[in-house]
């Protein structure tokens, strides 16, 4: 959601897919989104200054996330960034209801 806020997607800010519904993801998590620098700070460095990822951040990280993980949020990340500049220059600005 934090890079669906810096895309300025408005499809993307609203969508709430089912399987994270279903996982426990409440409102009161989006409601908190922008707490972000209280968090690790990785959705934010990699959408506005991916160069100041630096292994001090990817330690935190692996506090965190087995390597596994690191690389399944780093796809996602990359994805999202993606796909809401797409929308955006597409000019599509409203959700679907389909976990995709």
């Amino acid at each position: 959601m934090r890079v669906a806020q810096l895309n300025a997607c408005g499809a993307c800010s609203t969508f709430r897919a089912p399987s994270v519904v279903a996982a426990g993801v409440t409102e009161d998590v989006y409601d908190h989104l922008d707490e972000y620098r209280t968090y690790g700070g990785y959705a934010e460095r990699f959408v506005t200054d991916h160069r100041a990822i630096d292994d001090e951040l990817f330690t935190r990280l692996r506090g965190e996330f087995t390597d596994a993980e690191v690389l399944d949020l780093t796809l996602c990340l990359a994805v999202y960034l993606g796909l809401g500049r797409s929308l955006e220059v597409l000019g599509i600005e409203e959700s679907s209801p389909l976990d995709v």
